[in-house]
């Protein structure tokens, strides 16, 4: 039985694949920093000497002063929510601290009013008891007589 099952599985390597995936991107798709720009008025102005992929990077460079700038705003900004959110969890912090006591002062008032009516419900239970004592004794008396 175990070699009926075993019949078709074979122990040869699988032949290797016929292409890589990125492989046959690149041969369909060339990188971007092969591509050469068309050469515009803007070129002519250019230093002789100079190629077109390199006046094409030298257009599309972005200015770091500018991206400086703006990390520096991101930043400042970021640091304003930041000191903005520390403030607010602190004052998240004092109101579930309030909170809690609140909640601890309710227990403790809970606490004392159950005792309290169980305290009156004792007394209650009680009275009812004495009352009810009389009235059996009233019976048995009338039941006497």
């Amino acid at each position: 039985m175990h070699e009926a099952m075993s019949a078709g599985v074979s122990n040869t390597p699988l032949p290797p694949r016929s292409g890589n995936f990125t492989t046959t991107l690149s041969a369909d798709f060339p990188p971007s920093s092969t591509k050469k720009c068309a050469n515009n008025d803007d070129d002519k102005e250019n230093d002789p000497g100079e190629s077109s992929s390199e006046t094409y990077v030298r257009k599309h460079k972005k200015h770091r002063g500018m991206n400086h700038s703006v990390i520096v705003d991101a930043l400042g900004r970021l640091e304003e929510q930041a000191e903005a959110n520390i403030h607010l969890s602190e004052r998240l912090i004092k109101t579930q601290e309030e909170a809690g006591q609140v909640g601890k002062e309710l227990v403790e008032e809970f606490r004392k009013a159950r005792e309290s009516n169980e305290v009156a419900a004792k007394a209650h239970d009680e009275e009812c008891a004495a009352t009810n004592r009389e009235f059996l004794q009233l019976l048995a008396r009338a039941f006497r007589a």
